[in-house]
């Protein structure tokens, strides 16, 4: 569907596959899974689609042959698409049709941190969803926030001082990757650094020697450093759009709590689906 030309750094994902970590096998998936969805929705829920997640834009775009596509995440503000004959600004969260050999730039300063590029081969039905716009589908979510909610992890008994680390302001590591999210903050004292190899999650927090580290959507399946808390899944989404050297605070809530937020932030997804067209 398409080529890229000039470097960058990015990621093919998909929706997130789970039930197959007891083979070793990470569900992986988009990290920041609202935008994905808000993507996938807009272009109608395609089986066959292919999705970038952009943390550096690479220099063109090129799509190889005819595709509807939209871009959600973290917005750029000079996004063009050029033609042989014409050039055309891309509006954040709406939908475009590409030709084969038509170039997407993206350029500008942006809040976030990762972009979603979604596209799928142009078909008969692909027009219905050619006018949609939804650049203010963020009304219906919770902002992206610097303070992420997570609750308590198996072995949150560990940290001596737990009040510590809700006190002080994290920066992300520029060192973060798609598997972990690192924290660089005043140390947190701990009655051991090792456990068993034990299973993990999406959002589980290690607390290692060097430093807290939160485990993204392309975590490993286990993991042998105590896993204290647990960023919820909406918090996961806010953390995916943090840029390197910014800041965030955590507030611990109850498991009750995070799953009331959870079931609502489903909800807003399931009335924003609904209303799509509208």
């Amino acid at each position: 569907m398409f080529a890229v030309n000039g470097g960058g750094i990015y990621l093919e994902v998909s929706t997130s596959n789970y039930g197959q970590q007891a083979l070793g096998i990470s569900p992986a998936g988009a990290a920041d899974q609202l935008a994905f969805n808000i993507a996938h929705i807009l272009l109608g829920e395609p089986e066959n689609y292919c999705c970038l997640e952009i943390i550096y834009p690479p220099k063109q775009i090129v799509f190889t042959e005819e595709v509807i596509f939209c871009l959600t995440g973290s917005g750029f503000p000079w996004a063009k698409l050029t033609s042989k004959s014409k050039e055309q600004s891309i509006v954040h969260a709406q939908n475009y049709r590409a030709q084969a050999g038509d170039i997407l730039t993206l350029n500008g300063a942006r809040q976030g941190l990762r972009t979603y590029l979604i596209m799928s081969r142009w078909s008969n039905q692909s027009s219905q969803y050619l006018n949609l716009a939804r650049g203010s589908f963020q009304h219906h979510f919770m902002p992206y926030s610097n303070v992420l909610y997570v609750t308590q992890g198996p072995e949150f008994d560990y940290l001596k001082r737990a009040e510590e680390f809700f006190a002080t302001k994290w920066e992300i590591d520029s060192k973060s990757d798609a598997m972990g999210t690192r924290l660089i903050g005043n140390p947190c004292e701990l009655r051991s650094y090792d456990i068993i190899s034990a299973p993990v999650a999406d959002g589980v927090i290690q607390f290692t020697s060097g430093g807290p580290i939160v485990l993204m959507r392309q975590r490993q399946t286990i993991g042998g450093y105590p896993r204290c808390l647990v960023v919820t899944q909406p918090s996961l989404n806010h953390l995916a759009q943090i840029q390197f050297r910014q800041q965030v605070k955590f507030k611990l809530i109850s498991h009750e709590q995070a799953q009331q937020n959870l079931q609502e932030y489903l909800k807003q997804l399931q009335v924003f689906q609904q209303n799509i067209f509208k």
